[in-house]
């Protein structure tokens, strides 16, 4: 194929990715990701450089949807892909200067204000930081690995990576790599996750012998993290009511090494522990909007209705699961969201309507420029009884 041949190919395949994209949102939203990877499934002809330019074009289009759109007469597929082939983002940039801010950093008006309300002057700049490309994070797991054997043997294969800053077990990768393909992935000494969110996870402080509960375990992200410093000593019991999510994770603790843990999908099997857990982590159903990096599509789906109705369910959970601590345990509160509405405001409700106290000042991270993602968690505990010291007077005492 000449050069000419394969820029036209790739470019015909971009255009048809954001014509099927946008046709299929219509009807119902499936993730970005979820949709790239069942295209080229289906396009076997598309080799991995190709997918490489086709997959980063429609982030890139993705995430500066409306800024492309200000410059275009239509929104439609061919203008926005036409714009991108044809323009540099900088120079588009210094062009819209006069546009709204949300224009500019391309967030639809309504997230602009709910972030607006969190963060006031600081809102430009952290949606334009969620702009940015994600960064790689893998998380070494230490039932197998030491994180710096696992940098040693990387680094042994030309690997271009580095310890992270802050996670005890993070390794960041400053390359694209197929990560399912490494062999420390398949022999599960490693996992893909975000600084942020490993940190989220080590505030479940579980000890061997422990008892915990990943209430909203998807699949197993959190318990995976937290999970190896129990030393397979205690019980970790996995609910989620999603099938599917639970089958994964079957899967990933198997290659993690992780024996002790059980999963319940049954509410009913779940209320067996009532009362008996050392931890609870509710790493509830949110936004994301900390994560907008991984998944840009998520911001224009968003509406101030949805967030409502979030938070309802976000409380829901915690009245929940809060049975399961027994007197002395911690409940773990944590979203990959940065809005007041569903952390700050969250942790007050949790303080003034089920009576626990925080044992710390929360944990909490912004988007921060090739770094973590945004992510909040904080850990709650029952207050200690007060002792009621009662003292004799001695008058009373006395003869009279």
């Amino acid at each position: 194929m000449t050069t000419k041949a394969a820029k036209l190919f790739r470019e015909s395949h971009l255009l048809h990715v954001v014509k099927s994209f946008d046709a299929q949102q219509k009807h119902v939203h499936s993730p970005l990701d979820v949709f790239l990877r069942k295209y080229f499934l289906a396009h076997k002809a598309i080799g991995s450089h190709d997918r490489t330019w086709i997959g980063d074009a429609v982030y890139h289009i993705c995430r500066h949807r409306l800024l492309l759109e200000h410059f275009t007469k239509d929104s439609s597929p061919e203008s926005l892909v036409n714009l991108f082939l044809n323009s540099e983002t900088p120079a588009l940039h210094k062009e819209a200067r006069s546009a709204p801010d949300h224009v500019r950093c391309s967030f639809p008006l309504e997230l602009y204000q709910r972030i607006q309300r969190s963060y006031g002057e600081q809102t430009f700049n952290i949606c334009s930081r969620l702009n940015e490309k994600a960064t790689t994070t893998i998380r070494a797991n230490i039932l197998k690995i030491r994180r710096d054997t696992l940098l040693r043997d990387l680094r042994a294969r030309e690997y271009d990576v580095s310890s992270c800053q802050y996670s005890p077990v993070g390794i960041r990768f400053h390359q694209k790599v197929n990560m399912a393909m490494l062999p420390e992935f398949k022999e599960g000494k490693m996992e893909m996750q975000d600084e942020a969110s490993q940190i989220g996870a080590l505030c479940v402080e579980a000890r061997p012998g422990d008892h915990v509960l990943d209430y909203c375990a998807g699949s197993a992200g959190k318990t995976l993290a937290f999970a190896p410093y129990m030393k397979q000593q205690g019980k970790v019991y996995l609910h989620d009511v999603r099938p599917a999510m639970l089958q994964q994770a079957s899967k990933r603790l198997a290659r993690a090494g992780i024996h002790n843990a059980t999963l319940v999908q049954s509410a009913e099997q779940l209320k067996k522990h009532l009362g008996i857990m050392d931890w609870v982590l509710v790493d509830v159903p949110c936004t994301g909007i900390g994560t907008l990096r991984r998944n840009p599509d998520m911001k224009w789906t968003y509406s101030d209705d949805w967030l409502k109705t979030l938070i309802r369910q976000q409380r829901d959970i915690c009245e929940k699961a809060m049975q399961y601590l027994k007197p002395s345990g911690q409940l773990v509160y944590s979203t990959c969201s940065i809005l007041q509405e569903e952390n700050e405001d969250q942790v007050e409700w949790i303080k003034r309507t089920l009576g626990l106290e925080l044992t710390k000042a929360p944990f909490k991270t912004l988007p921060l420029p090739q770094g973590m993602d945004g992510f909040f968690a904080a850990t709650f505990a029952r207050p200690e009884p007060r002792q009621v010291h009662i003292t004799s007077s001695s008058s009373s005492s006395s003869s009279s």
